[in-house]
């Protein structure tokens, strides 16, 4: 028997996270943590996620999240392409966080 499948977002529900998180403390943090999760992070691996595992050579920004073994479950690391909205989600916060 297969466990139960996660329950998918609509858009207007996205919208209406996104707009709520706009209103807390650190809303740039919690905009990335949130899309993070879009993307099929689980929560540790969103915890243990580096600066290196979304950056390219360069140090900028890249097009994908290269979780590595220590940030997954088990021997799991993974290539996980990057939409726009995480891109420019990380970018505007590394830009403020310097």
């Amino acid at each position: 028997m297969l466990g139960k499948q996660a329950k998918i977002l609509t858009d207007n529900q996205i919208k209406a996270v996104l707009a709520y998180l706009e209103k807390g403390r650190n809303p740039k943090r919690d905009r990335v943590i949130f899309l993070l999760s879009l993307h099929g992070l689980r929560a540790r691996e969103i915890a243990c996620l580096t600066i290196s595992m979304v950056t390219d050579v360069r140090g900028e920004v890249g097009t994908v999240i290269a979780l590595e073994d220590k940030a997954s479950k088990g021997r799991s690391g993974r290539i996980i392409p990057m939409s726009k909205a995480l891109k420019a989600a990380l970018a505007e916060w590394f830009s403020t966080a310097q």
